[in-house]
């Protein structure tokens, strides 16, 4: 395995690039810098599914500074069996750009104050079969969602988000802090599973809007939507199969039906 550690790097003009087959790397200990131009800060696997990273470990990373639009503190074009372990994106144009993988892991995320999202998955290549957030991690004050999860004709397996706070994301937008849609076709995301998640909202529409979800499971999740905010929205029929279990909202109302 190849393995990095114990690395600040002065400002980078473009991306560390890892695919063509990876397997077994090791990053950790290390700090990025961007530039204003800069493309992003760490870039996993290509656009095919053929080229893809496998069995890989970051540890103690952190991104910050890539503002170029758009520009990802770490993207993953395809990666199988990633584990993602204290991840620091700050100030980039997203914090988080995942377009396919399965068995992808990210503990003690914080993604925070990115010029768009904390984390975008957007499945235009390849389906996300299994990604889980989870253990304290923390997801705020960026311009869009905190979290966007965007299927295209290709449906995604399961997202799990666990034991993670969300707190006054869509600084910008004003929209919710987490939103599950379609972006073009029809295909679904099969399972969502929020688990001892909270989301503090001040300004924006609402907390947490799915839609195109075959099964959903909140559980143990509190929204602290203001009166007048929307805690969850139910977008459209589409979002089916959803059990709320022992949930809190401190102020709004559920929008079951999409008005």
């Amino acid at each position: 395995p190849l393995l990095v550690g114990s690395v600040q790097l002065a400002p980078q003009a473009g991306p560390w690039s890892f695919g063509n087959n990876l397997a077994g790397v090791e990053l950790h200990d290390v700090g990025l810098r961007g530039t204003a131009s800069a493309a992003g800060g760490i870039r996993w696997g290509t656009t095919s599914i053929t080229v893809l990273s496998i069995r890989n470990l970051m540890e103690n990373i952190s991104i910050f500074n890539f503002v170029a639009t758009g520009a990802p503190g770490l993207r993953i074009n395809y990666m199988v069996t990633g584990r993602f372990n204290r991840l620091y994106t700050y100030n980039n144009g997203d914090g988080v750009q995942i377009f396919g993988g399965t068995t992808m892991q990210f503990n003690h995320l914080l993604s925070r104050v990115n010029a768009r999202y904390g984390m975008t998955i957007n499945n235009t290549s390849s389906s996300v079969t299994d990604l889980t957030i989870d253990e304290q991690s923390v997801i705020e004050s960026n311009q869009n969602e905190g979290l966007q999860v965007l299927t295209t004709n290709i449906a995604n397996g399961q997202i799990s988000v666990r034991n993670t706070r969300f707190e006054n994301n869509c600084v910008a937008a004003g929209a919710y802090q987490m939103t599950v849609a379609p972006a073009a076709g029809a295909a679904d995301t099969e399972v969502l599973v929020l688990d001892g998640v909270r989301f503090v909202t001040t300004n924006q529409t609402g907390d947490l809007s799915i839609d195109y979800v075959e099964k959903a499971k909140i559980a143990h999740t509190t929204f602290d939507s203001a009166g007048g905010k929307i805690p969850l929205k139910l977008a459209s029929a589409n979002a089916r199969g959803v059990v709320i279990d022992t949930c809190r909202t401190v102020g709004g109302t559920i929008d079951p039906d999409g008005r």
